[in-house]
């Protein structure tokens, strides 16, 4: 998927304890034109087994420490300049907290 072709960015920002709620939602919602962006406590869920039904993984850089090194999950570090991009592409944008 290009950035051109992205129709919502889904910007999660969920605490940990919503996490398993947070990607249920995501997957009944997400379309393959869609990009998911992980932040603070809800880059936890990168090592959840529903995580696996989500496509177009995005994390910032400054929230990568969180990943463990063994993670297998195809996700892309992004930095802020790349996330303004993101953002910039969508047709929506809607944050998850």
């Amino acid at each position: 998927m290009t950035m051109s072709q992205m129709n919502s960015l889904f910007i999660v920002q969920s605490s940990y304890n919503r996490l398993k709620d947070s990607l249920n939602e995501l997957a009944a919602l997400q379309q393959a034109s869609d990009a998911i962006l992980l932040m603070e406590d809800a880059v936890f869920a990168i090592h959840h087994p529903d995580i696996e039904t989500l496509q177009h993984l995005h994390i910032l850089e400054s929230d990568a420490h969180l990943i463990a090194p063994s993670c297998k999950v195809p996700i892309t570090i992004i930095h802020y300049t790349q996330f303004a991009a993101l953002i910039a592409q969508a047709t929506k944008v809607i944050t998850w907290k």
